[in-house]
């Protein structure tokens, strides 16, 4: 719980049970990879040692261990991602949220680091909220999609839902299909910009 008004109860953000993978990935470029993994559970109070453990279980979990004593300018964009990704799961939160986390990626990288998310984010056993403008990268990494359209839901589903029955003109673009208006008359649709196709009747599913 983040905070109840009614009950007057606040909780510090250094409390909350939620890890955070910024757009830029923000890691302190003064520390190193493993002190920039054990940042997250220093800062929920656990001690030096049991903070040095848990970074070091995370980044032997996400393939960091030998960039352990290397600071975050010396790293690749990969490997940014992967120690933003290990230092929000250090603090082991319940719900983890990912702000365009690949989108500081050149598009040599991305795919690559997009398959390897994907395995990593399997593994995590609570919510993860992800935001992206990338229609490819929400299709890949989501269990489930909200679409925003000018700040308002235009449709919820999962992948397959959505890239089968587009619910708008926008969300159709997004999967990348194209859209033909018109108007149906029996069997017949009549384009509105001219011509018409016949819509086959397969018969009863058997």
């Amino acid at each position: 719980m983040l905070d109840d008004a009614d009950a007057g109860t606040f909780v510090e953000a250094s409390g909350r049970p939620v890890g955070f993978v910024f757009q830029n990935y923000r890691l302190f470029p003064y520390l190193t990879v493993a002190e920039n993994v054990a940042f997250s559970p220093r800062a929920r109070g656990q001690g030096r040692r049991a903070a040095r453990s848990a970074a070091s279980h995370w980044l032997d979990r996400l393939g960091l261990a030998d960039l352990a004593d290397r600071k975050p300018g010396q790293l690749s964009g990969g490997q940014a991602q992967r120690v933003a990704l290990a230092r929000a799961l250090a603090g082991q939160p319940e719900l983890l949220l990912l702000d365009e986390p690949l989108s500081a990626l050149d598009a040599g990288t991305r795919l690559d680091v997009q398959a390897e998310l994907k395995r990593h984010l399997a593994d995590f056993t609570g919510p993860c909220l992800l935001v992206t403008h990338d229609p490819l990268e929400a299709l890949v990494l989501a269990d489930r999609l909200v679409v925003l359209e000018g700040g308002r839901i235009v449709q919820e589903g999962t992948p397959a839902q959505i890239a089968r029955q587009p619910a708008t003109d926008y969300v159709a673009k997004l999967v990348g299909l194209n859209l033909y208006a018109g108007r149906a008359d029996g069997s017949q649709v009549k384009l509105t910009g001219g011509g018409a196709f016949v819509v086959a009747d397969t018969g009863p599913a058997r």
